[in-house]
């Protein structure tokens, strides 16, 4: 199975084993346990923020932090560039 990736101005053929994986390796557990990490990572963070006070002035910015992440999502999910990361 092959596609084809790129511009309007040229293609590169993509083999199937391309698309398994933008960085070439693939592992359930890692995706898991990142979303975990995160998710902890996050709930630890706002309980310190909460109970301290005192790094009161980064709320600002990770909310524009979360903002311009929310826009990166929609971006590339709208309109992904031709990168194997990307492809289906």
């Amino acid at each position: 199975m092959e596609r084809y990736a790129g511009s309007a101005a040229g293609h590169a053929r993509v083999s199937a084993r391309d698309l398994e994986s933008g960085f070439a390796f693939t592992a359930g557990w890692l995706n898991i346990a990142l979303y975990v990490l995160s998710l902890a990572l996050g709930f630890w963070l706002m309980a310190r923020l909460t109970k301290t006070g005192g790094l009161s002035w980064l709320c600002g910015v990770l909310v524009i932090a979360a903002g311009l992440y929310g826009a990166a999502l929609i971006l590339f999910t709208m309109a992904p560039p031709a990168l194997p990361i990307f492809l289906d």
